[in-house]
């Protein structure tokens, strides 16, 4: 997995944002699920589209603007050495982070 979280790419294990924001202690926050087919992100402008109109919805102000979230996904994406992604991009009051896991990796439980 790949976390990238306000800007600065971070290892899972340590990554941190303040507990007694609004996105934590009331659920204000909105999201949007991304994936890659062919090394690229699939229709990128349309989930940008929806991640800033639920974010406006929310009057949550996200810290970075539409070209530089898009700018930073594509360099991220050029980081993984795995196949296709599922991307999860969460805003929250003044944070942002964006979960890059691979598509290859399979769940350890499989539900029928």
């Amino acid at each position: 997995m790949l976390l990238w979280v306000d800007g600065e790419p971070v290892d899972a294990d340590g990554a941190s944002v303040p507990l007694l924001t609004d996105g934590f202690m009331f659920g204000h926050g909105v999201f949007e699920t991304l994936r890659t087919y062919h090394g690229q992100i699939f229709r990128l402008s349309d989930h940008l589209d929806r991640l800033f109109d639920s974010a406006k919805a929310f009057e949550i102000e996200p810290i970075f603007s539409r070209d530089e979230i898009g700018f930073q996904l594509h360099n991220m994406l050029k980081l993984v050495s795995w196949g296709e992604s599922r991307i999860k991009i969460i805003l929250i009051a003044e944070h942002m982070m964006v979960f890059f896991h691979s598509l290859e990796e399979k769940p350890d439980i499989v539900y029928q």
